[in-house]
């Protein structure tokens, strides 16, 4: 999900274009999720849940291809949020989870792009 919601950043920004053979690159943005932790769910009421905390960890680097050189890196990109959700439990295991991991990829997707344009 964070792949693809930072592709699609990337191209609305029209700074870097993406694209998807690394021959065809001049940086290389690679990254890794250290660690992803969501709290147990919250209610608003039995059975309707309200909101998820998520807690990511997280790690990237910008490199140049062609002489493989660090242009840009993150070692500890963290981000503690709390989602408001609006499903209903019925029948899932895990209520909101969906949702609030792609809200969170969304986040971590702006907060990649603006630490790599703005820094």
């Amino acid at each position: 999900m964070i792949a693809y919601d930072l592709r699609h950043k990337f191209a609305q920004g029209r700074f870097l274009m993406p694209v998807y053979s690394e021959a065809e690159a001049d940086l290389i943005l690679k990254g890794e999720i250290l660690r992803i932790y969501i709290e147990p769910i919250s209610y608003e009421v039995f059975l309707q849940t309200r909101e998820r905390k998520l807690l990511f960890e997280g790690k990237f680097e910008l490199i140049e291809r062609q002489t493989q050189q660090k242009v840009h890196e993150n070692p500890k990109l963290s981000r503690f949020e709390t989602y408001r959700v609006s499903q209903v439990t019925t029948g899932l295991l895990e209520p909101g989870k969906t949702e609030a991991l792609r809200r969170l990829s969304k986040d971590i997707a702006e907060l990649i792009f603006q630490d790599i344009l703005f820094r």
